[in-house]
């Protein structure tokens, strides 16, 4: 490849993918001198100029050089027809260019008709087999398979071979292309669930029997889902296979699931068979080895079961509520258990939905759910455990942190949120989850700090629609802190102290993913002097209030800070600063939407209360101030919090 000396040319199909979008960055990423040449067929009132420019603007194309499309040429055509469907310049230009193939394209549709699953998996196949055959400088061809060729060898290892037919290839192909088969009976006979895997295992045997001569290597991902590093963290922008489940379980629309819950899931990271794609295009097999056969999985022991899987979705989007709230209602493959279950969920959502528009909508995701499940079942049912001889060429994560990645990336790219927008409180939170509900939930702290937590929550939603927080902005704020230090947030407006005091510290206590521990909220006044002048910048240090509360935390937690505690005596916070542990700031910034009932520039809750609170602190301290805001400033639409880091320095304070 580049840097051999020699010239290179890379024939690439289906480039408009979500694995042929992630191939195509790695390779203008990975061989800087590389041309490549793409064949795309127009869709709709879009012609193959207008798809590669909406390609171009795509965001996992963003960290390459802003002339990289200089390097990429775009042919017309249709990889289902004889030549590819290239004009004869087309087809002269390519074969006169190309030295490497990767095939990418295919229909993943697991349900086409038997004759549109082969010509899209088949026909396609053969026809890029032979333009790469009439390439006279072709070094290396890869062609992507999947692991899923096999039919299901009851927990029996799945080895790198061909998988078996129930008769020869040529003759199920021409019965295939000729006649009208029946489809069902062929699947059974065939052992296969879908029309999908029948021809990508029809596909492979034809490859090996017509194309031994060339240097072809069959590449079998399994599951393919959200990157981890390229071209960027949790990248994904599918919706089928394993991404389809988790964005349907995560907005709690899919709540009853068939499978058994042992089963375990072979998803392998799109960056990963990327890796391995390139990594075979680079070593073609010699020709005692040709056609070769390798598996792209992530193998039993990086695998988790559909009980793990559906846990760790369940909890990310409990954290990151969408539409409902998420929870697995019945997972098993009993009819009887899931039909009752399906219909008492279905009954109860569409009895506390308002409005015929949200009615239709919950019965379009309900039928979205069914299918999942009708699909997908004989894989939620079945282990597959799949040998590859390839290295795992990605950084290590464990199974339930790369399930949590693909739930990022599905949060992200697919439902289009924000993560420096987290819903945290207001009332479309509690549309979400219900206060007596959440109460029930909280599982950190003691008893009275979430009760007064829910006080807290009831006072929020009465004042704002909705709060949101810039949570990547505070967890890298919170990273340029020491471990174990005290961290201080304080507000930088000065009319928004309150108010963005009492936000911050009930996120900081309803979030424990944000690594902090013990949390202290009390009044100025009950600060040592020398706390408030060591910490705050020279020009932030006004007259000392009785009322200004102060939030402070530990960074991380240990035994003695657990999670989820506020403190009310200030005694426990001068111990801890009197033991030398190092003060970092985070600064704070509330942003209101504006409209006539946003907070007042003048006053704020200090002044309101001011001589009502007297030695209010922690959790009181907090409920009193939360309990002024729907009084004093009406309702706002939204309020947002972003975090910023203090400064690069530590403060170490000595208590005066």
């Amino acid at each position: 490849m580049p840097g051999d000396g020699k010239r290179n040319h890379l024939l690439l199909t289906g480039a408009t993918g979500f694995l042929g979008k992630v191939v195509l960055e790695a390779v203008l990423r990975r061989w800087p001198e590389l041309e490549v040449t793409l064949i795309m067929r127009p869709r709709g009132r879009h012609g193959i100029e207008s798809r590669f420019r909406r390609l171009v603007k795509l965001p996992c194309f963003s960290n390459l050089p802003p002339e990289w499309p200089n390097r990429v040429h775009i042919l017309e055509g249709d990889l289902s027809h004889p030549g590819a469907g290239l004009s004869a310049e087309g087809h002269a230009q390519l074969i006169n260019n190309v030295t490497h193939v990767i095939h990418c394209a295919a229909s993943i549709e697991f349900d086409l008709p038997i004759q549109e699953a082969a010509r899209a998996n088949v026909d396609s196949t053969l026809n890029v087999m032979e333009l790469a055959r009439s390439c006279p400088s072709l070094r290396s061809v890869v062609s992507v398979s999947t692991a899923y060729v096999t039919s299901h060898q009851d927990g029996n290892p799945v080895y790198e071979v061909p998988a078996p037919l129930s008769r020869d290839p040529f003759q199920l192909y021409e019965e295939i292309r000729n006649g009208d088969p029946d489809e069902p009976a062929l699947l059974r006979e065939t052992g296969r669930p879908n029309t999908y895997t029948l021809t990508k295992a029809l596909a492979e045997h034809l490859l090996i029997q017509r194309y031994n001569d060339l240097p072809l290597s069959i590449l079998r991902p399994s599951v393919i889902s959200a990157c981890i590093e390229h071209p960027a963290p949790a990248w994904i922008d599918s919706g089928a296979a394993f991404a389809g489940f988790v964005y349907l379980v995560g907005a709690g629309h899919l709540q009853e699931l068939v499978g058994n819950p042992r089963t375990r899931l072979d998803i392998v990271p799109c960056d990963v068979v990327t890796s391995h794609i390139l990594d075979q295009l680079q070593d073609p097999p010699p020709p005692e080895e040709r056609p070769r056969i390798r598996h792209s999985t992530a193998g039993v022991d990086r695998s988790t079961s559909i009980r793990e899987s559906a846990d760790e979705v369940v909890s990310f989007f409990r954290e990151y509520q969408v539409d409902r709230l998420p929870r697995i209602r019945y997972l098993g493959s009993n009819r009887l258990l899931l039909a009752v279950n399906r219909g008492v969920g279905a009954t109860l959502g569409l009895l506390t939905l308002k409005g015929r528009v949200f009615r239709r909508r919950s019965l379009e995701k309900r039928h979205q759910a069914d299918e999942i499940n009708a699909r997908f079942r004989h894989f939620m049912l079945n282990t597959f455990d799949f040998r590859s001889s390839l290295p795992w060429p990605a950084p290590p994560v464990t199974p339930r942190e790369y399930i949590r990645t693909i739930c990022r990336g599905v949060y992200r790219h697919m439902m289009r949120r924000d993560e420096s927008q987290l819903l945290v409180a207001g009332r479309k939170h509690t549309r979400v989850q219900q206060d007596w509900y959440w109460l029930l939930t909280r599982s950190t702290g003691p008893l009275s700090t979430r009760l007064g937590l829910y006080r807290v929550r009831r006072h929020l939603s009465a004042w704002a629609h909705r709060v949101t927080i810039d949570e990547p902005a505070l967890l890298r704020a919170r990273e340029d802190a020491p471990v174990g230090s005290l961290v201080v947030i304080h507000p930088v407006l000065s009319h928004s102290i309150s108010t963005a005091a009492v936000l911050t510290a009930f996120t900081m206590l309803t979030r424990p993913t944000l690594g902090f521990g013990a949390v202290w909220v009390l009044p100025e006044a009950l600060l040592p002097h020398s706390i408030t002048t060591a910490v705050l910048p020279e020009d932030r240090r006004t007259t000392r209030t009785h009322l200004r509360p102060w939030i402070l935390a530990t960074r991380d937690h240990t035994s003695e800070t657990p999670v989820g505690t506020v403190s009310g005596d200030p005694e426990d916070l001068v111990r801890m600063l009197a033991s030398g542990v190092p003060t970092a700031r985070i600064e704070v910034r509330l942003e209101t939407d504006p409209d006539e009932h946003t907070l007042s520039q003048q006053e704020d809750a200090s002044s309101l209360l001011l001589g009502k609170l007297g030695g209010y602190t922690g959790m009181r301290l907090l409920r009193r101030i939360a309990g002024s805001l729907p009084a004093h400033h009406g309702h706002v639409r939204s309020a947002h919090l972003h975090f910023e880091p203090g400064g690069a320095h530590v403060y170490p304070v000595e208590p005066g």
